[in-house]
């Protein structure tokens, strides 16, 4: 069989099953066990969901952010809010007597269920000959049991996975026409603007669409629009913190610390955010100190980084069986496999169009990589937190790059058909295995 006809295997494995409505299939069935849980799941369900209700409890009722209090919550107001404004809005349209952190979870239960119609988009605009190609990468990010778990408890995390996948969608349409217009090149950035609004782990999109816009930059005609993206993405920043400046009376910037970034409480200047220890600054994480050359400490990281990346619901309230996380190491090491098997038969892109593919690819690929170094620089220089959560906001080109990379490492067809059947299959039952388990714990 010569590689163009496992090529054409390869993508229309699953071709007969109408990518759109499977697409359709997936947001149904991951929206409705997004809702579910969202209204058995108890109070404070997810990581710090007390803080953000009582951020997006205040916009529901007042659409104006708390005063900083100097409290647990006082963190999250003087951050970007934008997500919890959007939980406040879906609440609003939630008719009955819920509770209100349910209303409010349905915030996050929508916009993770976007992410999957706008991953289904993006891959269709990158094989558009491929149509299941796209049906398969929907129903990855659909039955991703981390992604599936975003839509139970408030977060930020569901709406940063939105904005980050909307950029990867508007580059794409960028390489299906061939051309970066004036229109995209607002569209890119005003997500860019959107990514700084959400999670600040988010901010590898701007890796990503930094990747990208290199290749753009080599045609002259595109410096323009690329300037003019650049222009509105910073728009957003410093609206910001004009806004903060009129009510703190000062601007907070980011520093490195907790989970990622945080931001400098009042109390503190920026000198002394970095020169005073953790615990005396009112965050209550130990500081573990990992060495980089200990090889030991690397599995310390890794172990609970990979297995939590895909496997662990909330506040490990479903921890799936030594089994499951084997099968996804299996799958992950097939994909790393088939990429390095890849780089070695690599040939020169006969067209512009498979060369834009590649550069986007390659740069989503950086961007991922860029972000687990960042969350291992974090672990190992700061604060030993390795919750795979953070890794997240790129989950659609990652899983994307994954399916790539078992497609890759199989050269059968019939081979082919089957890891990508097991691979929906699996991410499927994972899904219904933590959803089942909590329903029958919390219902």
């Amino acid at each position: 069989m010569s590689k163009s006809d496992v090529r054409h295997q390869i993508a229309g494995s699953l071709a007969g099953l109408r990518p759109g409505y499977w697409c359709a299939m997936v947001v149904v069935i991951t929206l409705a066990l997004r809702v579910a849980l969202a209204v058995a799941m108890p109070y404070d369900a997810g990581p710090d969901e007390r803080y953000r209700y009582a951020v997006m409890g205040e916009l529901y009722r007042t659409n104006r952010v708390p005063p900083y209090a100097g409290n647990g919550a006082s963190h999250f107001v003087v951050k970007p809010v934008l997500g919890y404004r959007l939980n406040a809005w879906v609440a609003h349209a939630v008719p009955g007597a819920l509770p209100l952190y349910v209303k409010l979870r349905f915030g996050s239960a929508l916009v993770a269920t976007l992410a999957v119609v706008l991953a289904y988009f993006a891959v269709r605009n990158l094989w558009p000959e491929f149509p299941a190609r796209a049906g398969i990468v929907a129903a990855l990010v659909g039955f991703h049991p981390k992604v599936l778990g975003l839509g139970m408890y408030l977060n930020a995390d569901a709406y940063t996975l939105l904005a980050a996948t909307l950029v990867f969608y508007l580059l794409t349409i960028v390489h299906r026409q061939g051309r970066f217009s004036q229109q995209l090149a607002i569209a890119v950035g005003l997500a860019l603007g959107l990514v700084f609004l959400g999670r600040e782990n988010g901010y590898a999109g701007f890796v990503l669409a930094a990747g990208y816009g290199l290749w753009l930059l080599r045609e002259r005609e595109n410096r323009w629009p690329l300037a003019a993206a650049v222009a509105v993405a910073l728009a957003f920043p410093t609206i910001f913190y004009l806004q903060q400046m009129l009510s703190w009376g000062r601007a907070y910037v980011p520093f490195v610390v907790g989970s990622g970034i945080s931001w400098i409480p009042p109390e503190y200047s920026v000198v002394e955010a970095y020169r005073l220890p953790l615990g005396s600054s009112g965050f209550e994480w130990p500081v573990v100190h990992l060495g980089w050359w200990q090889p030991l400490h690397w599995l310390v990281f890794f172990v609970p980084l990979f297995t939590s990346s895909f496997v662990t619901f909330s506040y490990h309230l479903v921890d799936f069986p030594a089994l499951w996380y084997s099968f996804f190491f299996l799958f992950a090491t097939v994909s790393v496999v088939g990429w390095v098997h890849r780089a070695r038969m690599v040939s020169p892109a006969r067209s512009r169009s498979g060369l834009s593919r590649r550069w986007l690819l390659g740069s989503a690929a950086a961007a991922v990589l860029a972000q687990i170094g960042a969350v291992a620089w974090l672990n190992f220089s700061v604060l030993h937190q390795p919750d795979g959560r953070y890794l997240l906001p790129l989950a659609v080109p990652a899983l994307l790059l994954l399916l790539l990379g078992w497609q890759f490492a199989v050269r059968r067809s019939s081979l082919v058909r089957f890891v990508t059947f097991s691979a929906v299959a699996f991410f499927f039952m994972s899904s219904i295995y933590a959803a089942v388990t909590l329903l029958q714990s919390y219902a």
